[in-house]
């Protein structure tokens, strides 16, 4: 779990444990390359179809 809990006074206090999402972090990073260089590519395509319609 990503969590812990601690009960206190009646309040529930979650405290996020950050190496899950340190790994989740480092596995995402090489979906984040792909997705970025495919958003340039897209950029620049329309960015070519709007000069052509000007």
């Amino acid at each position: 779990m990503n969590t812990t809990l601690l009960s206190a006074l009646g309040r529930r206090i979650y405290k996020l444990r950050l190496e899950p999402f340190k790994a989740l972090n480092i596995w995402l990073e090489q979906y984040r390359e792909i997705w970025e260089e495919k958003l340039d590519s897209l950029e620049l395509y329309l960015k070519e179809l709007q000069n052509k319609t000007q």
